[in-house]
């Protein structure tokens, strides 16, 4: 068998040499040749009937390298199984080792360097009540915010319909067009229906007299005092409803217009149906509904919050534990794996931010092992819907769900990130939920404003300071 010898260099890099002997080479590269002669198909020859000194003429080297890569491969995971690495083993420089399968020496001797990821069992959220962080109770919900979502529940639920009484500033209204030729109207002159909202009109003295007028009434206007930010394009293709055939017709500016129709956006009334469509089937009353709401709104917010603490906690670790990372192993593995682009100036400048990230990274592994915290089908489902959240609003749960579950069967790359998200995102809720840190209660009206700050906070320290800064 392949021989591995280890040499510790300190606590966070470990080098380590492969040997493999003739006797663990030999006997795998001779069937090796023997397997590709039964399949080869050369000139001159009958389909498995190549002479193996042939085979290992013509692609001995591949096959030689092959054989030992694959023997590497195999005693390196060995090898590593049960340590805690950073990043995969790299060669060490000044290897200089001949794959010459027609002088096959009797080992060979590969040298490799790895980083150690750090010890972190002593670390532990206890005791944290004084680091400076807060985690904030909320303690009520406003009756505004209780008025804002039964008002968006009505908008959710309404309907516009066409009325006949005096126009208002956010009704739609439909016009019929006729060409003006001063103050008649023009023979054989443009005619067409378009529609505008009353709001979106900025000739303010068209939008005063059009406040006075119903349906069935006339209005005449300029379309350059109309609205200011027509471009003549605009107002060919969706007010004058210019088709292809249309565009050397010249039209004039001034029209008088008949309003055909004014539609008018009235929100839904708190009913039962209401209440129960929005809310399930056993809720009927607005109290009922307004105890879901405050379930629901604390839920969120415990998950935000636990979201932010436990960033701010790992943050406040990784500044404070004296961890260290094999920072030279990474910085020579990035540097082999991005040749063209790699500038080491650029990395010595963010590898305190890049040490922390790290540290943030195996501190959530190690807790959600410690915790087994695992993800579920049902976790990776939800992320996608936060993700994609607006479509789910549209075509309901059942079949955002069903969707969703296409969709990351068939994207397996966009699912592995997705997963990758909601498994982090959830053990860092853990570790927010879990920390002994000092609590504050909050009233809601400025709860959300003080989350936003912190996470300001939060990503300016987890964002290095540009160079020109």
């Amino acid at each position: 068998m392949p021989n591995v010898i280890r040499e510790d260099v300190d606590q966070l890099n470990v080098n380590f040499t492969v040997s493999i002997t003739k006797s663990d080479f030999e006997p795998k590269f001779k069937k090796a040749l023997k397997d590709y002669s039964k399949k080869a198909t050369l000139k001159g020859f009958r389909k498995g009937q190549t002479p193996i000194s042939f085979v290992k003429k013509l692609y001995g080297k591949p096959i030689f390298a092959d054989v030992i890569s694959n023997l590497l491969q195999t005693e390196i995971e060995s090898f590593l199984k049960d340590m805690k690495t950073v990043g995969f083993p790299i060669p060490l420089e000044n290897q200089q080792i001949d794959l010459d399968p027609k002088k096959l020496e009797d080992q060979y001797d590969f040298q490799y360097t790895v980083g150690l990821a750090p010890d972190m069992s002593a670390i532990t959220l206890d005791g944290l009540e004084n680091i400076g962080v807060e985690k904030p109770v909320l303690t009520e919900i406003s009756e505004e915010f209780y008025a804002e979502q039964f008002d968006m529940l009505r908008s959710q639920n309404g309907e516009n319909v066409d009325v006949e009484n005096d126009i208002v500033a956010s009704d739609v209204v439909t016009f019929q067009l006729k060409e003006l030729d001063g103050d008649a109207i023009k023979a054989d002159g443009w005619e067409c229906e378009f529609q505008e909202s009353v709001d979106r009109i900025t000739g303010e003295e068209i939008k005063k007299e059009l406040l006075t007028k119903k349906k069935g009434d006339i209005i005449r206007f300029a379309f350059s005092e109309f609205n200011d930010k027509l471009t003549p394009e605009i107002l060919d293709k969706y007010y004058l409803k210019k088709e292809e055939g249309d565009a050397d017709v010249v039209v004039g500016d001034s029209f008088e217009a008949t309003i055909v129709g004014v539609s008018r956006f009235e929100k839904g009334e708190l009913t039962e149906d209401l209440f129960k469509k929005n809310f399930g089937e056993e809720v009927t009353t607005e109290e009922q509904a307004r105890k879901i709401i405050e379930e629901r709104v604390r839920n969120d917010y415990d998950r935000i919050i636990n979201n932010l603490v436990g960033n701010e906690v790992m943050l406040h670790l990784a500044e404070n534990s004296n961890i260290e990372f094999p920072m030279e192993f990474i910085k020579k593995s990035a540097e082999l794996n991005n040749e063209e682009t790699f500038d080491a100036e650029e990395f010595d400048r963010m590898a305190p931010e890049q040490s922390k990230q790290l540290f943030m990274s195996y501190f959530a592994s190690e807790y959600a092992k410690k915790k087994e915290i695992s993800i579920t089908h049902e976790d990776v489902i939800a992320a996608f819907k936060q993700k994609y959240g607006q479509y789910a609003a549209q075509m309901g749960d059942e079949i955002f769900n069903q969707i969703a579950a296409n969709f990351l069967k068939e994207n397996k790359e966009e699912a592995r990130k997705i997963a990758e998200d909601a498994q982090f995102k959830k053990i860092i809720d853990a570790i927010g939920a879990d920390a002994q840190v000092a609590t504050k209660e909050m009233a809601f009206d400025e709860l959300k404003e003080h989350i936003n700050e912190r996470y300001d906070a939060l990503n300016a320290k987890l964002k290095p300071e540009s160079e020109e800064e």
